[in-house]
This record gives C-alpha cells, structure tokens and sequence, in this order.
C-alpha cells in the first residue's frame, strides 16, 4: 500500500514537475535559447506535435518562479527546498551530484498528451550537459540507473537499477533537457517535442503559461467533451430512474428533460471549444497574491465569437455599494428582455413535462413577465454573515421599480402552481407562502415581505422540542426607479435596512474598505460576473484578505476568467493539503 508521505510526494512532483517546472525557452538573459547541438549526437531540430497534443507549458524563469511561490505561499512551502534546481532533485530523487545540473536559469518545458484515453504529462528541465548527468546517473557501481537509448524517439532513457530509484516516475535526456513524465511510453512520445520543439517557441512573459492550441481544442478536447458526456449520461440516466421509482413523481424536472438539458450545455461547450483558436491559462505569483488569468481568444465567426459577443459587461463598481460587513459578494450582469418570460415558461414546460398544465403555464407568464420587463441589467448580491441579522442583501437595477414590487407581490401566486409547490412540499416540507406591504421607520419606508414558511417534509420526524415550523421572509423596497434593494433572512427588516444604508451611502460600504477596493481595482478588464469572498467570514481559515474570481471579455474581445487568491488563503490550502 501507498503511505501517506509517498503520496504527498507523488503529488509534489506532479505539481512542482508539471507546473513550476513547465515550458519556454529563454537563455540566462531572458530571451529565447534553443537546444544545444553540441549536447549530444543526436538530431535536435524541432519535431511536429505529438499526437493527442493537449496543451503545452511555458516557464521562462523557473528560478524565479520557483522563488516567489515558495515566499508567497509561506508555511509549509518554506520548509522545501529553497532553490529550483534543488527542488528538482529532491522530487525526482536526484544525487546531489546531478541535482547541481540543473539550470533554473533557462526555461522549463512540458506538454500534455492524450495517449489513446489515457492523460499524460512529459516536463523537461534545463542542464548544463545531458551527456555528463547520462554519466553522473548511469556510470559506476553505485550509480542509480541504466542508460538505454530510444533510437525511434532519440531519447536517452534512464531505466533504474533495482532497489537503487523508485521515484515512480520515467526519467530520460533529449540533448541538454532531463525530462520527466508518468511512464517510458509517455516520455518517448512527448520527451523530443519538449526538447526540440518547445524551446524554440516565441518567448513568454507570464511566469508560467499553458496554451491549448486550435488543433488540440478542436482535435481532442472538444471530442473528450462530447464523449465524456456519452460516457456519464447512460450512468445518470439510470440513477435518476431509480431514485424516481423510489420515490415517486420526480422532486423537480422530469429525468429525460434534464439530461437533454445537460446534454444540451456539453454540446454547446463542445462547440465553444471548436471555434476557440486559442486558450492560455497564466500564473503570476505576487507579493500579497497569486493571480491566475485564462484567456480564450474566439474565431473570427462561430459560438464562442457568439457567447463572447453576447456577454453584458461593466465595471465591479456595483460591489462596492454593498454592505461593508458581506462576507461574499456576487455581481451578474445581463440584458433585459420582457420576452424572457415566454423563454422561461418554455424551459419549465420542457423540465416538469407534463406536470405544468396549460392552465399553470397561463398563470405564470403574466406574473413572471412584469419581473423580466422591469429589471435592469446588473445585480448585485452579498451574504451578511452578521449574527444579529444574517441573510442575503442584494442592489438590483430596474428600468421600473415599482413595476418590480408589482411583480414580487405575485410570488404567493407562482409558489401555488402545482409544478412548483408539489416539489417544494415533499422536499422541503412547504406550508404557506404569504405577502405583505408594510411601512418601515425612515428612511427604508414602504416595503414588500413575503414569509415563506416551511414544515417537517411528510414522512419526516419533527423536531422533538422548539417550533415545528420555522419561517423565512424575502424582502423588496423600490429605492428608486432605476433601483431597488433586496434581501432573504429569517427577519428581513434589518436586512432591508443594512443594504439601503450602505447602497445610499448613509453607513459603511466596501467602497470604503480599502482591501476591497484594492481587489477590485485590479480586475483589468469589464466583466459580465464577479465573484469577491472575505474567506474568514465563510469559514474558510482566519484571514479578511479578500479574494476574487471575475468573467468578462478583454479589449481585443477575448473570454477572460481571471481568479485572485490572497496569500493567507494559499497558505490555508497548502496546509489543509498536507494534512491530507
């Protein structure tokens, strides 16, 4: 059996081998160096792709890169070793002797490949000489490995000698590069294009970059997409009908609607990926953050030109309107259609089938249709975990805010529609959903409530002691016509009441959080969603440092995904990582 320490260890190479290790070519003045040929007699020109090309990866400097992810991470990452060439040796168990060779000055490379089924991985590393670390490893009686040349490939193998290496992972040398990767047959297949090929691609200035090509996007993801869905969705299906013929009616959407629905998402993901000529996914360590940045640049025509095109987008600033004490904070934003509400009915009748009667689907536009009309194209929502009053606050623009209470004092009306309520009844044990237009103490005024009160689900124990049903209010005031504030708790006044202070400026908002303001500051680029989380506040370690996940579409009408994490968090996961 595998023990802890080795899996831990095994993890470190895959992730310092294939990452910190990763791909492109730079001599020791930062620009591009290709192999030499006095490293060896052996072919170095570049070689085509291999086959089942997923990505490549690009890291400049390792040296530095290795440097300012150990500082940033902290913690445990201090306790590894302190250089790259020393990290080297010690995950794929070097002698020190050989560990010396490695270069972290020149790039390092790596490519991922999909051999028949199977992913595999291939880095390789900068060394003064490939012929002498073939001696240092190979030559001697106490020498670790056998060397074995791969004529077909031009690969060195180095093959360990029994009890002497057992790192569980293939080792060989192409010219001046020790590469690494899963096993001999995925190092013969990549090791030459990581040697050869990649060092001589054009210099990067991300500190590691992984690059999906369009051959490899519409060549082999797109197709792992689609049959990885064919692969689950019989294995889903049969679960579904199980659990429904268990139960009963289905809690919510009919089994076949919603894997035609699922269905429906891999295609259309499939077919982003097909018309995608490129997606780069970059790393950049900083003194306070790491920030990871996924950029996919669409074909001139097609879906993802499409889905890029079509995305709304503005700045964070809504964000910082929210309450100053929202541990989480979502910004989505989208274009209003009235139409909507017929695309909505349509996808409701597709889920519960048969269940939505004519006479439901009647009943619902008209109340889901003044909603669709009257809002704007942003929300902005947060999570208050204040023990006084906690809940969900949300600022939401509108075109009309009165139209929108209109359209809230109807929610009594959409829980009674049978499709709905029947589910909600045996899930969640729903008794009554009631409205209510109450006047607060200025400045928060009129305002609507509606209390949604939930029961024991039939079949269920009740609680032993204290109340057998428990109660949860929604609250809505239309601040102005162009906006109006939102909240969910179990007492939703105060709620009301925080959200409309921070939003009118009349108590603390994140605007005035500098950390927050930083975060935010830093996206780059207009965004259609935002994501900001204080980790401390959802349970998540002890630090305030936020960090923050934007989409959005850059200048050049690139997707652009960009995920900052502060260096508190990493350090949390580093150590959560360990422990396991």
């Amino acid at each position: 059996m595998t023990s802890r320490s080795e899996w831990r260890r095994r993890w470190a190479v895959i992730a310092g081998v294939v990452t910190a290790l990763a791909v492109a070519g730079c001599d020791r003045g930062g620009g591009s160096a290709a192999p030499s040929a006095s490293a060896a007699a052996v072919d170095l020109s570049p070689v085509p792709a291999p086959a089942g090309l997923i990505a490549e990866v690009h890291a400049p400097k390792p040296d530095d890169l290795w440097a300012r992810a150990r500082e940033l991470i902290g913690g445990p990452a201090l306790l590894m070793p302190s250089t790259f060439p020393l990290l080297v040796g010690t995950l794929l168990g070097l002698p020190p002797t050989a560990a010396v060779d490695v270069d972290g000055a020149i790039a390092a490379h790596a490519a991922l490949v999909d051999l028949e089924g199977e992913i595999a991985w291939v880095a390789g590393v900068h060394v003064r000489s490939g012929a002498e670390l073939v001696a240092k490893l190979s030559l001697g009686a106490d020498a670790r490995y056998d060397a074995r040349a791969d004529t077909a490939s031009g690969v060195q193998v180095l093959v360990p000698r029994p009890g002497r290496a057992a790192t569980g992972f293939a080792l060989g040398v192409v010219g001046n590069y020790l590469l690494a990767g899963p096993s001999e047959r995925a190092l013969v297949h990549a090791g030459p294009f990581v040697a050869r090929t990649l060092p001589r691609a054009p210099a990067r200035s991300e500190s590691l970059v992984a690059l999906l090509r369009e051959p490899a996007l519409r060549g082999v993801v797109a197709p792992a997409v689609r049959r990885e869905w064919q692969a689950r969705r019989g294995a889903l299906d049969t679960l579904a009908r199980g659990q429904q013929a268990a139960k009963g009616a289905p809690d919510f959407a009919e089994p076949a609607a919603a894997l035609a629905a699922a269905g429906e998402l891999a295609a259309d993901a499939a077919a982003w990926l097909e018309s995608t000529t490129e997606v780069a996914i970059a790393l950049e360590p900083r003194a306070e953050y790491a920030e990871v940045r996924v950029v996919a640049t669409p074909a001139a025509s097609g879906a993802a030109h499409d889905a890029v095109q079509a995305m709304v987008v503005g700045d964070t600033a809504p964000l910082l309107r929210l309450p100053a004490a929202s541990a989480l904070a979502v910004l989505w934003r989208s274009r209003p259609d009235a139409a909507d509400a017929s695309a909505w009915i349509t996808r409701l009748r597709r889920l519960f089938g048969e269940r939505l009667s004519e006479q439901d689907a009647a009943t619902l536009e008209p109340l889901l249709r003044p909603w669709f009309g009257a809002r704007g194209d942003h929300a902005a929502w947060a999570l208050l975990a204040d023990e006084q009053a906690p809940g969900l606050v949300g600022v939401v623009a509108t075109t009309d805010s009165a139209a929108a209470s209109a359209a809230f004092r109807g929610v009594p009306r959409v829980a009674a529609v049978r499709a709905l309520a029947s589910p909600l009844e045996r899930w969640a044990g729903l008794r009554r959903v009631r409205h209510a237009t109450l006047n607060g103490a200025p400045p928060l005024g009129r305002f609507e409530r509606v209390t949604v009160t939930l029961g024991a689900p039939p079949g269920a124990t009740p609680p032993a002691s204290g109340p057998k049903e428990r109660s949860y209010e929604l609250g809505w005031v239309a601040a102005k016509p162009e906006e109006g504030y939102a909240a969910l708790g179990p007492v939703v006044e105060p709620l009301l009441r925080a959200v409309h202070g921070a939003a009118s400026g009349a108590s603390p908002a994140l605007g005035a959080d500098s950390p927050a303001r930083a975060v935010l500051g830093r996206v780059g680029h207009p965004v259609v969603l935002a994501l900001f989380v204080r980790p401390a506040r959802v349970g998540l370690g002890t630090s305030d440092a936020p960090s923050l996940i934007t989409l959005g579409r850059s200048a050049e009408g690139a997707a652009v995904l960009r995920i900052e994490v502060a260096r508190e968090t990493l350090g949390v996961a580093a150590r959560l990582a360990l422990r396991r």
